[in-house]
């Protein structure tokens, strides 16, 4: 009988793509191809340069960018972009993307984000485990919580409106990775941390870079040992 392929939703950081996450994070994933399948999608948000504030500027510029570079994003960052209302900006539109990629092209047995990627990652996770905000993921919607999640330098967002309650409901219980970089300025450590903390069962894997995907094969095989117990 042929194995079946873990499928695992790949979220980029902001600023990021599909295709770029999924060239930043070959070698991290190197050698399994074979027993997983890493389905990479983009924010449906352009992260371009904040002086464009109408979304004909943003349609306009962007036009002048590739594809393959192109950035995006899950939600704004309110540095460039003020919360209004609950929640940041962008943030309910790619929950709604999101929902239409569940169930379209799933199921996924798990999720790995990088970054901003990270955070919309377990921020999915709880509303799927945990039924949080169920006025945008009820509780009876057709796809079931993750089984694992791969954080890489996740953080817990602050600043997205009425967002941080969650992370004071229980601990999620689904088996978690976090990936650290012991270098990184823009999530310092401690902040992933304290998303790890968040997990009942959660790994630490610790690298001695910055703010990207690891490419050491220790890391990638931790990668694959964290993953062998959810291959069937």
């Amino acid at each position: 009988m042929e194995q079946k392929k873990l499928r695992i939703l790949c979220l980029h950081g902001y600023g990021h793509n599909a295709t770029i996450f999924e060239k930043k994070s070959a070698k991290f994933t190197k050698g399994l191809d074979q027993t997983v399948e890493f389905v990479y999608k983009s924010g449906p948000h352009i992260a371009l340069t904040p002086e464009y504030t109408t979304v004909s500027e943003r349609s306009e510029e962007s036009a002048e960018v590739s594809a393959e570079i192109e950035p995006h994003a899950w939600w704004y960052a309110v540095t460039y972009y003020p919360v209004i209302g609950q929640y940041c900006i962008g943030f309910e539109k790619s929950i709604e993307y999101i929902k239409k990629v569940l169930l379209e092209e799933g199921p996924f047995d798990g999720v790995m984000g990088f970054s901003q990627g990270a955070a919309f990652g377990v921020l999915l996770q709880y509303m799927l485990e945990n039924t949080v905000f169920p006025e945008m993921i009820s509780t009876d919607f057709a796809h079931p919580p993750f089984r694992f999640v791969i954080s890489i330098a996740g953080f817990i967002d602050t600043h997205n409106g009425h967002i941080e309650h969650v992370f004071k409901t229980p601990k999620l219980k689904t088996p978690s990775l976090h990936v650290i970089g012991d270098a990184d300025t823009i999530i310092v450590p401690d902040r992933m941390i304290a998303l790890s903390q968040k997990f009942e069962k959660s790994t630490l894997l610790k690298h001695p870079g910055s703010h990207f995907v690891p490419t050491m094969s220790s890391s990638n095989r931790a990668l694959k040992t964290f993953l062998s117990r959810f291959i069937q």
